[in-house]
């Protein structure tokens, strides 16, 4: 295996990738980054138990690849050395059974894979039915949402994002059971499909991150029993559902107020900074 990649672009990959690592680790080798090379694509993927992140990257341009393969890495020693580079190219080869040279013209590390074959194998759902929306609304609905759900591990639904999707509508729900945050959208799907799922608050933090850093372009959302596939810019974010059932929020937000205060936006947010 050998190969050369812009740092630009690996970094951006890794970036991606990382946020699915978990802090708590169970499995040893899921605190690496698997890399698949081929004469057309770089793929990075990295995992947790609930969520795995695949970034791609199929530019000619930006990577070179002499002989292609397969090989895991630790994230933290890969994403410390691509981050502190300073020249355009890395280069990759394998030298010996797990041992792989990562070098540029400056300098040269040696670095122990993990066992390839103890990399879990990644099944996306992507078969599953399907809804789009753009990337930017995605990111603007999670941003007034998932503030408000709860960190207490004992109410679990709580924890996650209320997805509703019903026909045009998709209603998202965040909360910890003293404050709310409800958006509605409507969207023109090409298939009409009902769910009814919670999406983990963290994963929601992640992916808002990652849709920052994006095109404002449309993307596919997958959803099933047990888990939710996104799909965009050549990435693919998929997290297990939290189980359980969301609290009926319909009669949360009246529909009769005693009093009605109009006030301007920015008055408010500059009186409540101060």
């Amino acid at each position: 295996m050998k190969f050369s990649i812009k740092q630009s672009i690996l970094q951006k990959l890794l970036s991606n990738t990382t946020r699915a690592i978990s802090n708590k680790i169970i499995i040893p080798i899921l605190s690496g980054i698997k890399f698949d090379i081929t004469a057309s694509t770089i793929t990075l993927t990295g995992s947790s138990n609930n969520l795995t992140i695949t970034s791609q990257d199929t530019d000619i341009e930006n990577f070179s690849v002499e002989i292609e393969g397969s090989f895991v890495l630790p994230s933290r020693y890969i994403s410390d050395i691509v981050r502190k580079t300073a020249e355009e190219w890395i280069h990759f080869e394998m030298i010996d059974t797990n041992l792989l040279l990562v070098y540029t013209n400056k300098t040269e590390f040696n670095l122990k894979c993990f066992d390839l074959i103890e990399y879990p194998n990644t099944y996306y759902i992507e078969n599953e039915p399907s809804f789009h929306i753009q990337t930017k609304e995605l990111q603007s609905i999670i941003s007034q949402t998932v503030f408000c759900v709860s960190q207490n591990e004992s109410r679990p639904a709580l924890t996650g994002l209320n997805f509703k999707i019903s026909g045009k509508e998709l209603v998202v729900i965040g909360s910890d059971s003293f404050r709310l945050s409800q958006k509605t959208l409507t969207m023109n799907p090409q298939n009409i499909i009902s769910q009814n799922c919670i999406i983990p608050g963290k994963t929601a933090q992640e992916l808002q991150k990652i849709l920052s850093e994006v095109q404002d372009e449309q993307i596919e959302i997958h959803v099933s029993s047990n888990k939710v596939l996104f799909m965009f810019d050549q990435i693919k974010l998929q997290t297990n559902l939290i189980d359980g059932t969301y609290p009926d929020t319909t009669r949360a937000i009246p529909e009769v107020f005693e009093i009605e205060i109009e006030i301007s936006k920015s008055q408010l947010l500059h009186a409540v900074d101060v």
